[in-house]
């Protein structure tokens, strides 16, 4: 999308996948930068510094802090009503009720101090219809793709990290570019940007901050959090979160699915729908081990089976149940369901993958000769 601003045409799409890069991009920082970065952000947005500040670079030690002198600690500042409230969530993990409680009274104290001065000069110098042409275009843009990337895995303890703040900084990166903003908001902009590229996750609260620097992102062509060596999110000692093709696993799972020993019974026990699809994708032989009879093979690299008279047909209460191996060019096999009263009807193959294509077999063969 094009907008022109200050008689500066811009490429929204440059700007949304310059914000994506950085909020996902692992930036080196120092304990020492990262405690200087949060007391300058405390400092910056009229607070006083914290008490305490936590750096953890493996994913499973922050998770398992001792949450309880974070309750005493906002106990002493906002009282008690509040602070068993925070006791109670924090050590429960419902990160949401942490923010409700007392997260806003920080994090809204430190973000109006960006708004206050940057914000705020947008607004006056170029109103409402570019405000929101730029915030629909790629304010939200950037927020849904980072989101996307690392939503799952880190929850609701995304609080004013980069993570967070990518789409409104990529928001005001637009007005710096478009000379909309004076020299000193610039600077100002570029040392907001520094301080929260800093870390990644930040549980910030009146006496403690609770931090962790940005992890290693991998991913498919895709675009899908996705890693069949290490986590796909990781932080130091190769701790962090596990995915395949954007679904997120727990290491055992994903151990499991990885080894490609898992039969068909196991696979089908898995409640969760998109992870049954992917310890079926990446165990297409469970299949034909679990006592399948070859059907029909054509000369497509398809070939069709039955199941029956086996535990799965138990367990999913179908007497029969067909599925279609194929096996693309690079050697990647996938096997998908067919339809029992289709392959019923249709014992063949190349039938049955027209059908999965939304085709009748004429269609899917003439489709074949004009590749």
């Amino acid at each position: 999308m094009k907008l022109t601003i200050n008689n500066i045409e811009i490429d929204t799409d440059y700007y949304i996948k310059k914000w994506v890069n950085i909020a996902l991009e692992a930036t080196p920082a120092t304990d020492e930068q990262i405690k200087n970065n949060i007391n300058k952000l405390y400092k910056k947005s009229g607070l006083k510094e914290p008490k305490d500040i936590f750096i953890y670079r493996d994913y499973e030690k922050f998770l398992g802090h001792d949450w309880n002198p974070v309750g005493n600690s906002v106990w002493d500042s906002v009282g008690n009503s509040v602070g068993n409230s925070v006791v109670g969530s924090v050590v429960g993990s419902v990160w949401g009720s942490v923010w409700d409680s007392v997260g806003s009274s920080v994090g809204n104290s430190i973000w109006n101090s960006v708004w206050n001065s940057i914000g705020n000069s947008i607004w006056n110098s170029v109103g409402n219809s570019v405000w929101d042409s730029v915030g629909s275009s790629v304010g939200n843009s950037v927020w849904d793709s980072v989101w996307d990337s690392v939503g799952s895995s880190v929850g609701n303890s995304v609080w004013n990290s980069v993570y967070y703040r990518a789409d409104d900084l990529a928001f005001a990166d637009v007005f710096v570019d478009t000379k909309v903003l004076s020299q000193d908001k610039i600077e100002e902009m570029k040392e907001w940007k520094e301080i929260l590229c800093s870390y990644r996750i930040a549980c910030l609260f009146e006496n403690v901050a609770i931090v962790m620097p940005a992890p290693i992102i991998r991913k498919n062509e895709e675009g899908q959090l996705h890693n069949e060596q290490r986590p796909a999110v990781e932080w130091e000692n190769c701790t962090g979160q596990y995915y395949l093709d954007g679904v997120n696993l727990t290491k055992e799972m994903w151990q499991r699915i990885i080894s490609k020993e898992m039969s068909l019974s196991k696979i089908m026990k898995i409640e969760i729908s998109d992870i049954r699809t992917i310890a079926l994708k990446y165990n297409p032989q469970a299949i034909i081990k679990e006592n399948a009879k070859l059907i029909s093979r054509d000369d497509r690299n398809n070939e069709l089976y039955l199941v029956e008279n086996s535990e799965i047909n138990k367990l999913t209460n179908y007497p029969k149940m067909y599925f279609l191996k194929m096996t693309c060019p690079t050697g990647r096999v996938f096997i998908e369901g067919v339809d029992p009263e289709f392959a019923e009807a249709n014992p063949d193959a190349t039938a049955c993958q027209a059908e999965l294509c939304g085709l009748i077999k004429s269609e899917y063969l003439q489709m074949e000769l004009e590749a």
